[in-house]
């Protein structure tokens, strides 16, 4: 991939955002197809940890970051197994850049509740992020297969394809049901039908 095309796609993953666990649920009106584990159900962290996380809440409405990831990270050294903490963790973490973090985070969430939809996005993404597009393409593939309504689900899919020089029917697809919401995306269909129409006149 030339040196034009590796900034486009990189733009394209730095426009879409990791998500809080329930966003991924509130953009459909299929908010039933998403699992919730009997886990997640049962789960109740101390009440020392409930506080930091809902302090950590209180920082990212306020737009502090940083004050969120230390609220979050102790509210998880309380309760390690808090999946909602680690989360909003991560999403903290992504905030303030600390990309690699915000990864490690998310897979510990993805850990204790791998059926969740929204961690596996936000992997997904993290590591696209991080040009790791081999890993983040099995991630959105499964998102896309679980939720297909979710738009985002299927940028983070058609770029991870493209990225891999992957110029497929497949990422064709995922990045038209991107453009609409995605001007990166849009782009994206662009160029790789450019250089399609371009090995066509080669050949």
């Amino acid at each position: 991939m030339n040196k034009c095309a590796g900034k486009l796609f990189t733009l394209a993953v730095l426009a879409c955002g990791t998500m809080a666990a329930q966003a991924i649920v509130d953009s459909s009106t299929q908010a039933s197809s998403i699992v919730v584990s009997a886990r997640a159900l049962r789960y109740k962290p101390a009440r020392t940890a409930l506080k930091e996380f809902n302090q950590g809440l209180r920082s990212v409405r306020k737009g502090l970051p940083q004050e969120a990831v230390a609220h979050f990270t102790e509210a998880v050294r309380i309760s390690p197994d808090y999946v909602e903490a680690l989360q909003q963790l991560g999403v903290a973490q992504a905030a303030q850049g600390e990309t690699e973090q915000s990864l490690d985070s998310f897979l510990e969430a993805s850990r204790l509740e791998p059926d969740s939809d929204a961690l596996r996005f936000n992997v997904g993404l993290t590591l696209a992020r991080l040009h790791r597009m081999e890993e983040a393409e099995p991630y959105a593939r499964q998102v896309v297969r679980h939720a297909p309504w979710f738009v985002d689900g299927h940028y983070l899919l058609g770029i991870a394809l493209v990225a891999q020089s992957k110029l497929t029917a497949e990422a064709a697809a995922s990045l038209r049901r991107a453009a609409g919401k995605y001007t990166e995306a849009r782009e994206a269909l662009e160029w790789m039908e450019a250089q399609q129409l371009e090995r066509i006149a080669k050949n």
